[in-house]
């Protein structure tokens, strides 16, 4: 019996990278046009990153490198001053570098 999984694929630029224990909680940036307000706005998703692939990431992957991460997305939730606070979980299962970011000098 194969089981099926939600997914999800996002690309975008690394900004932010949290270790906690043997995952690695990481934000990506992606551009996108608004119509309504005919700018371009940046959203940020987290994703997470496991075992190994947390550990290349953060020795390897400087903020601003550009990946593409492909994974399982599903609901969580935990409870933070007596409240239930839900999320959106994002496991990365497989992931590609794009490009490292343009040094100053380029």
């Amino acid at each position: 019996m194969t089981m099926e999984l939600a997914t999800c694929s996002i690309t975008g630029r690394i900004g932010t990278k949290k270790r906690f224990g043997k995952t690695l909680k990481v934000t990506l940036a992606n551009n996108w046009y608004n119509s309504k307000t005919k700018a371009e706005e940046v959203n940020w998703n987290t994703v997470t990153f496991i075992g190994k692939d947390a550990d290349h990431v953060e020795e390897h992957f400087p903020e601003g490198s550009l990946l593409t991460v492909r994974g399982r997305i599903g609901d969580s939730s935990y409870e933070k001053d007596g409240e239930t606070v839900y999320t959106v979980e994002r496991t990365v299962l497989e992931f590609e570098l794009l490009s490292f970011p343009k040094r100053d000098n380029e």
